[in-house]
């Protein structure tokens, strides 16, 4: 699920803080009317929403948007430090699934890390100093700063989504390399690394253009057919069982449909 904000509007910034726990708290559990983005300078606050956890710790962004349950997970440590910002709720402000046109909409998970970025932070804080100081246009210059921020979240979740993404598809090529005698169905690959089903089909067709069975395959027959090239009294039966096939039949019918012949007719012609 992530947050979709309208950003071809002037929104209202209702109001902000500079908050300091110096004894443990939780988290109030409840549902708000406006938008809350909670920015943690120091210590750590564990938070839920919709009964899905989120430890914060300093340089994370956490966004709770109007009409979510947001509860207590964890308290604060002793001398936590954050700035909050409240914003009024849009017409198409909303927390699902679906897509937004990126032209009318910023779209942000939940939690963001800026951990080396520097920007989030300085318009947390200029927002924050902004609005105690209630200058002329203020709530004009309000508006603009925060639209900025959401800008800067979005290029911080892209990048970091990306790296996740990356990381995600390495890992499962390694793991596929290491263990050649399984077939990894999308699902048992989605709760290995923790991703999204169709986070899985869209990173391996992204690398490999192909779909996630497909690549496994081809990827054996490749290491099979070296194999035939270079150990020729490996037997069907083997090579049916170390490749993760059901048996000789179906390890021959695969076989003859990605090379064009079968086992046997490739090994004669290598020979």
């Amino acid at each position: 699920m992530k947050n979709h904000f309208n950003i071809k509007e002037e929104r209202a910034i209702l109001g902000t803080g500079l908050g300091r726990q110096v004894e443990p708290v939780p988290h109030p559990n409840r549902v708000m009317t406006r938008h809350y983005f909670l920015y943690l300078l120091e210590g750590s606050w564990g938070i839920g929403q919709n009964g899905v956890n989120y430890e914060m710790v300093p340089d994370d962004v956490l966004i709770m948007p109007a009409g979510e349950y947001q509860h207590a997970v964890s308290d604060t440590l002793p001398i936590t430090k954050y700035v909050h910002i409240l914003t009024s709720v849009m017409d198409g402000d909303c927390y699902s699934n679906d897509t937004f046109d990126d032209s009318e909409y910023i779209s942000l998970d939940t939690k963001i890390s800026c951990r080396g970025y520097d920007a989030p932070k300085k318009l947390f804080q200029e927002i924050a100093v902004e609005s105690f100081a209630k200058n002329k246009y203020y709530n004009i210059k309000l508006s603009s700063l925060f639209k900025v921020l959401l800008c800067e979240l979005s290029r911080i979740n892209t990048n970091d989504a990306t790296i996740r993404s990356t990381n995600f598809f390495n890992n499962a090529i390694r793991m596929m390399s290491q263990n050649p005698d399984k077939f990894y169905k999308i699902k048992e690959l989605a709760e290995i690394f923790s991703v999204a089903e169709p986070t899985v089909k869209n990173m391996f067709f992204k690398h490999t253009g192909e779909p996630v069975h497909a690549y496994q395959i081809k990827k054996k027959i490749e290491l099979i057919k070296m194999r035939m090239r270079t150990e020729p009294n490996l037997t069907m039966k083997m090579l049916s069982r170390e490749y993760g096939f059901c048996d000789e039949f179906h390890f021959s019918k695969i076989f003859k449909k990605y090379v064009g012949l079968s086992p046997t007719e490739y090994i004669s012609v290598i020979q």
